[in-house]
């Protein structure tokens, strides 16, 4: 059986598992520079993109009391569907969007 926890404190730790998982995935490794969190539809899209799913598996581990292995399957799924499907860099060869982003790049952001 699950403790009981506050609604405020249930608030917080979701709001912290969805803020945390775009800097993490995209801050972290480098893919999107620091300055592009304060354009609001960027930060909006990244938070859609990479916190909803992990809201996601989140709730399905609850549900149905998953393991670790079960978390990293649902991971891998995820992580598939998401650069299999929606960005296509799965089995893509050519023109993967990859390396250093340029100067016009990073106009765009601004």
């Amino acid at each position: 059986m699950l403790p009981t926890t506050s609604t405020s404190s249930r608030f917080t730790a979701l709001f912290t598992l969805i803020a945390t998982a775009p800097v993490l995935t995209e801050l972290v490794s480098g893919n999107t520079p620091a300055y592009a969190f304060r354009t609001p539809r960027i930060t909006l899209f990244l938070l859609l993109v990479y916190g909803v799913p992990l809201l996601v598996i989140r709730e399905l581990r609850l549900h149905w009391r998953l393991s670790t292995h079960g978390i990293f399957l649902l991971g891998l799924a995820y992580g598939i569907l998401n650069e299999g499907l929606v960005s296509q860099t799965l089995d893509r060869y050519d023109h993967v969007p990859t390396g250093p982003a340029t100067l016009r790049d990073r106009q765009n952001y601004e």
